[in-house]
């Protein structure tokens, strides 16, 4: 499963950092919160 999703990633330019960097902006928030935000 790792595998495939790290080639879409890769085929959509996406580095393991910015999956990274969206999770610990996402951290702490709940999906009511966040659904609220928009």
């Amino acid at each position: 499963l790792l595998y495939h999703l790290m080639v879409l990633w890769a085929e959509q330019d996406i580095t393991p950092d910015d999956v990274f960097e969206e999770l610990a902006g996402r951290a702490g928030t709940s999906g009511v919160e966040e659904k609220e935000s928009r």
